[in-house]
């Protein structure tokens, strides 16, 4: 083979590489070369990973996308870490699409749990409803008392009995939220402090949402920091 074609065909052949944090609805990126972050939808990623090599993921069909996969409990607990600096003991919660999972740190001694059961925890029923009551969380007031949230599916029929009952849509979606701040809390274990990771991070009601405890959002990307750590990237290479 002529050597410019040689060298032509290793060029295609070698991709720059990312590392994801495949969610749900939606999935996070990590670009190593540019050192730049994105939230693409994840029915994009097939897209995605054509014109890119996946260096490591965590997340929904991670297996799918990289020899290097890591349980999103351990990313979450890693990227925390690279967070929380300054703290020996804090609670971290992971909101996700379809479930939440939370990470609890104790002088060392990390204790952590998943739900992926109850559809009272999913960002993607918030979604849908946002969507179709076209409720704005920005200039929503939290309610003053939540709408029990024992499954995902019944607290959004319950919504709906309240709006069908007269009940203004942004209010009977506001008791959703705080319900499910309530039991994103104790689920938790009603620690005074919550760091709150995950796209609800952007959503300012559910963040007012919570009584008796001092939340502190780290955004979307903590997984995937979590994964930059564990493969040795860091802001000094």
């Amino acid at each position: 083979m002529d050597s410019r074609k040689e060298i032509v065909t290793m060029a295609k052949q070698i991709k720059p590489q990312i590392i994801i944090d495949s969610g749900t609805s939606y999935s996070k990126v990590y670009h190593l070369s540019s050192r730049a972050y994105e939230v693409i939808p994840s029915n994009r990623i097939k897209e995605l990973t054509a014109d890119y090599s996946v260096a490591a993921a965590t997340g929904h069909n991670a297996n799918r996308l990289s020899g290097y996969v890591v349980n999103e409990l351990i990313a979450l607990a890693k990227g925390a870490e690279s967070y929380i600096k300054d703290e020996d003991t804090y609670t971290v919660v992971d909101c996700g699409s379809r479930d939440i999972k939370y990470i609890s740190v104790s002088q060392g001694v990390a204790t952590m749990d998943w739900n992926a059961e109850c559809g009272a925890f999913c960002g993607q029923i918030v979604e849908l409803l946002q969507r179709h009551f076209q409720c704005n969380p920005n200039s929503i007031q939290p309610a003053d008392r939540p709408l029990s949230l024992t499954c995902g599916i019944l607290g959004m029929t319950r919504m709906f009995d309240l709006i069908a009952d007269d009940c203004d849509p942004d209010y009977a979606f506001a008791r959703f939220m705080k319900g499910l701040a309530d039991n994103v809390h104790a689920f938790a274990k009603k620690p005074d402090v919550l760091y709150i990771s995950g796209g609800l991070c952007d959503n300012p009601l559910f963040l007012r949402s919570f009584d008796s405890v001092q939340v502190i959002p780290l955004g979307r990307f903590v997984l995937v920091d979590g994964l930059r750590m564990m493969i040795g990237e860091n802001d000094s290479q």
